[in-house]
């Protein structure tokens, strides 16, 4: 896994928002060929329900059956649930839909993580409450959770870089949050280690970062040699930073003063 500088960032920007912006599928229903298109799918699903006087409770059925009951081919499957997960966000924040999202994200299907987690963020606002759904679904374990966790620091991070509206306060808890995790498991600490020294530079001379050193080389024999080779690259950055600034505690303080500061001068994203 690493870090690519993204150079065509309006490009990474609009497939963030969803994976499948410019995908065309088209789905079977009673009514006929449902087609959307991933650049207009909210146009498409608006004229598909005037013209067969669709509501939009019917309209979620159909989509909803696509993505739990689909009886496309596996060549087709991945592309036709993520738009309709797509198509359900853009048109309707019910209840109903936000229970399908959460099964999805909840659910082993990796697959569809990318766009789920995306609809996640489209319908929900960054809040406090927000941050306290995303903790519930970073603290499921599974097979899975690795790469779920995964996909939540990747959008929290990119939010932090790009979102303009978020505040300074907001911007510290969805950081506190992603240093409340960072030994949770032995995939995503790495990342994480790379981030924070981007946008908060005391994290490479802290205590935080030492306990999160030790706590690997702990795990080391579980670690892959790529990983020890990060391991190793991270350990040699850290007893560089402590020969040029004391070792300190990562307080609420700094982490605020510094996440304040803060200017994204470069797009870059984690390849997984």
């Amino acid at each position: 896994m690493k870090k690519s500088l993204i150079i065509l960032v309006v490009i990474f920007a609009f497939s963030l928002v969803f994976g499948t912006s410019y995908a065309v599928i088209e789905l079977h229903t009673k009514y006929g060929e449902l087609v959307l298109r991933g650049n207009q799918v909210e146009l498409d699903s608006k004229k598909f329900m005037e013209k067969h006087n669709v509501s939009i409770h019917e309209f979620e059925d159909i989509l909803i059956s696509n993505i739990t009951n689909s009886t496309e081919t596996l060549k087709n499957l991945h592309d036709s649930q993520a738009m309709a997960i797509f198509a359900l966000a853009k048109i309707s924040q019910s209840d109903r839909v936000i229970n399908v999202i959460d099964s999805v994200i909840k659910s082993p299907n990796v697959e569809l993580y990318f766009d789920a987690i995306n609809a996640f963020f489209y319908i929900n606002l960054y809040s406090t409450k927000t941050l306290t759904k995303i903790e519930e679904y970073i603290k499921l374990t599974d097979k899975t959770s690795d790469y779920r966790r995964t996909r939540f620091y990747v959008s929290l991070s990119y939010a932090i870089e790009t979102n303009d509206t978020l505040s300074v306060e907001m911007k510290f808890e969805m950081i506190k949050l992603m240093l409340k995790y960072l030994t949770y498991d032995l995939h995503n600490w790495h990342m994480l280690d790379r981030d924070f020294c981007e946008k908060i530079p005391s994290y490479r001379h802290s205590i935080q970062r030492k306990n999160m050193i030790e706590y690997i080389q702990s795990k080391e024999a579980n670690l892959t040699e790529w990983y020890k080779g990060e391991l190793s690259k991270i350990l040699e950055d850290f007893n560089l930073a402590i020969k040029e600034k004391p070792l300190i505690d990562l307080s609420d303080e700094i982490i605020r003063e510094e996440i304040k500061t803060y200017k994204c001068t470069k797009y870059e994203v984690w390849e997984i």
